[in-house]
């Protein structure tokens, strides 16, 4: 096998000869004879004849950052890139007028720093439109439903999902509908868009995690030009604090807590802490003394 040595890494670079997705844990046997062992999610898009390019040691689980997968001529697309992002900005209009964003990569063991992300390739894995409803349409509400309401609307939406016995891409697509229009800025975005197709689209879910694109890296380029989205892993964890209502922006229907130290952002219903407030509560709200719990995936 080939090795390229970067600093601080060593790559290794060889084609798949066979995939095994039994015994537990699925593993790809190299043409080598190495065998290495991949996540589930990933293993799903390799193909025998498929050129892999990865950091790390030979015989063991990969759970690095950064992967690259390079396709059989024969396949659409010349190369899948997989890594760990820690930011990605808003949308920019190039020279020719098309729109992309800008990921930045959790190190660089291959090579690569950034993603450019085509804004269509966004549109298209976060915000679908082949023929399926609106976000709204699948939640059963009108766009001018308040939070209360839509919240309302999911939990209805899953229970009716469940007694259906729906498969798991309806209910995929019925959280992915609420979790982008829960977010005040985000569902301000999809209403522009839903107004007027030419509004750029924001990459959702606080852009932390792990993607799989497909595309094209020029020779021995730092940039990987996506065209299409595979597959996004987000940064889950629970966390669960106190936080001072002092602290809290308050807005007619909602209210946002923010905390620098923690790196979150939380938006607050009235519904959920059964309670209501309005905008002049931010002129005293230094008095406020009391604490709310969150618990929450962030």
């Amino acid at each position: 096998m080939a090795t390229v040595s970067i600093p601080n890494a060593s790559v290794y670079r060889e084609r798949v000869a066979v995939i095994r997705f039994q015994p537990n844990p699925p593993r790809c046997v190299l043409v080598n004879g190495a065998e290495v062992i991949l996540p589930l999610t990933l293993l799903r898009y390799l193909s025998v004849g498929d050129e892999i390019a990865f950091p790390g040691l030979l015989g063991g689980s990969i759970e690095t950052e950064l992967l690259v997968f390079r396709r059989r001529a024969d396949r659409r697309g010349d190369e899948f890139f997989f890594a760990s992002f820690a930011f990605v900005g808003a949308p920019k209009k190039d020279a020719r007028g098309d729109l992309s964003l800008l990921a930045e990569v959790c190190g660089n063991a291959l090579g690569v720093n950034r993603i450019v992300l085509a804004g269509d390739a966004v549109q298209s894995y976060f915000y679908p439109t082949d023929g399926s409803e609106s976000f709204y349409g699948l939640l059963g509400v009108e766009s001018h439903v308040s939070d209360g309401e839509l919240r309302m609307a999911y939990k209805i939406r899953v229970l009716e999902l469940k007694r259906e016995g729906a498969g798991r891409t309806a209910h995929a697509a019925v959280e992915r509908a609420f979790n982008i229009l829960a977010h005040p800025d985000l569902r301000a975005g999809y209403d522009s868009w839903m107004r007027d197709p030419e509004t750029p689209l924001a990459f959702p879910y606080g852009s932390l995690g792990s993607i799989l694109v497909a595309g094209s890296r020029p020779l021995n380029g730092q940039t990987f030009f996506a065209n299409e989205i595979l597959l996004f892993l987000p940064d889950i964890q629970q966390r669960r604090f106190r936080a001072p209502l002092r602290r809290c922006e308050f807005y007619e229907h909602r209210a946002l807590y923010r905390d620098a130290g923690r790196r979150v952002e939380v938006w607050l219903d009235p519904a959920m802490l059964h309670m209501s407030w309005a905008p002049e509560w931010n002129q005293w709200k230094r008095h406020l003394a009391s604490r709310i719990e969150i618990k929450a995936a962030s």
